[in-house]
């Protein structure tokens, strides 16, 4: 309580330490000193859905990745020589994928937003990106490579403006000026295992993760 203003960054690490922690904890109690296949799925909230991000970066940063069963598209990670981890499923609910900056319910002048970032610390600098964090998650493949080892990728996100503290675009990695085509699955709908295009968008900058197939919509 009282630790998500150090930034996305210390969070992230955090959470990453704590699923390692979790997976060993897990493996000692049932005393089981075989070789063991993890597998891992995430699901992260709000801000919790880039502390999530963060950690897949970190645990790939730790941990060695092998593709010696075969599977080079999808390796899996070693931990303590005897542990397999594998990438299942991510999934982030309402999460500010690309930051609040220019992405607030009611739009507010720059300076002002400059403002509220100094006031909720590291953590609303990142939102506001006064510095250069949520950029760098978005299009670096430090970021990207790892998140795509997961069998699937699902972003929601509340549409139609219904949503006052994480709109959709940012939610979705959406922009408006985005060229990137963007799909949802016809068999929400129809039953049909077609996909459907919904809207084509344009936006002065692309993020990769979009690309990625990280959302859902």
């Amino acid at each position: 309580e009282g630790i998500t203003h150090d930034g996305v960054e210390k969070g992230g690490v955090r959470l990453a330490n704590e699923m390692l922690e979790v997976i060993r904890g897990e493996i000692e109690q049932r005393a089981q000193n075989h070789e063991q296949d993890v597998t891992i799925s995430i699901v992260g909230n709000s801000l919790g859905g880039l502390y999530a991000r963060f950690a897949v970066a970190k645990i790939d940063e730790l941990l060695f990745a092998s593709d010696e069963d075969g599977t080079k598209d999808v390796p899996h990670y070693i931990l303590d020589d005897n542990i397999r981890l594998h990438f299942n499923v991510f999934c982030s609910t309402v999460s500010p994928h690309l930051g609040c900056a220019d992405r607030t319910y009611i739009p507010i002048p720059r300076f002002a937003e400059i403002g509220i970032a100094k006031g909720l610390g590291e953590t609303g600098r990142d939102l506001f990106r006064v510095n250069d964090l949520i950029k760098t998650m978005a299009t670096s493949p430090r970021f990207t490579r790892p998140l795509a080892l997961f069998r699937k990728r699902i972003a929601y996100a509340n549409a139609y403006g219904t949503d006052f503290v994480v709109p959709g675009s940012t939610a979705a990695f959406l922009d408006g000026n985005s060229d990137s085509m963007h799909y949802f699955d016809a068999d929400f709908e129809s039953g049909s295992d077609e996909e459907t295009q919904i809207m084509p968008h344009t936006v002065d900058r692309v993020c990769p993760a979009s690309e990625k197939g990280l959302f859902v919509a």
